[in-house]
């Protein structure tokens, strides 16, 4: 497929994005992360779920895939997409949101990969970067918890969160299913002592772990 068809594909998709208050009592998160094995064409695509209870991840999976679509910025979800849901797939633990290492709607197209993966699973999504893509912002006060709102061409499309004291914020934006308020309710509550919320540190750990064992 071209990009021009890409593109179409994304505005197609985007037209099926849900966004509203998220006011389940959730308990169970799902978190996905990715990572590549240099030199092998290969892809590592974890899912892990945690307990937001009892602090502690219950089941982890991941599927190894062959990389098949190029990095291209904007089309990030075309190259991961797959082999996360396949990761995803082998989860045998019931969730009720997903958190992504990626954009949601603060996206050129508004529809980052956690809109992408929420429109296909059609699961409460959200998206959790460790930097910007797009968007302008007012820069949040050093503290847990404060935040502003990103914008972009003048529409509020996510927001920027201080996650603790004295560290960058995290861009936070909706994917599916789930608004800005409530994404950033859910982030916060998620965080504990690191800058990224505890289930998609685990998630990145976890696919180092794998790509390490891998490499043996």
């Amino acid at each position: 497929m071209e990009l021009k068809d890409l593109v179409n594909l994304q505005n197609a998709l985007k037209e099926r994005i849900v966004l509203s208050p998220f006011e389940k009592d959730y308990k169970l998160v799902l978190a996905v992360d990715s990572s590549y094995l240099k030199g092998e064409d290969r892809i590592i695509s974890v899912a892990i779920i945690y307990n937001k209870l009892d602090k502690i991840v219950v089941e982890k999976q991941f599927n190894i895939g062959k990389i098949s679509f190029p990095y291209i910025p904007g089309f990030l979800s075309f190259r991961e997409i797959d082999n996360t849901i396949s990761a995803i797939n082998k989860i045998k633990t019931n969730y009720d949101l997903i958190i992504v290492d990626g954009q949601g709607i603060a996206h050129p197209r508004n529809f980052g990969f956690a809109s992408h993966l929420g429109v296909l699973v059609n699961k409460p999504t959200i998206g959790c970067a460790k930097s910007k893509l797009i968007g302008e912002f007012v820069e949040p006060e050093d503290y847990k918890g404060a935040f502003s709102y990103l914008y972009y061409n003048s529409l509020k499309v996510g927001a920027v969160v201080r996650t603790k004291k004295g560290v960058k914020p995290l861009f936070i934006s909706p994917g599916h299913m789930v608004d800005i308020d409530s994404s950033v309710k859910i982030i916060i509550e998620l965080t504990e002592k690191y800058r990224q919320p505890e289930p998609i540190r685990v998630a990145h750990s976890f696919a180092e772990e794998v790509k390490k064992a891998w490499k043996r």
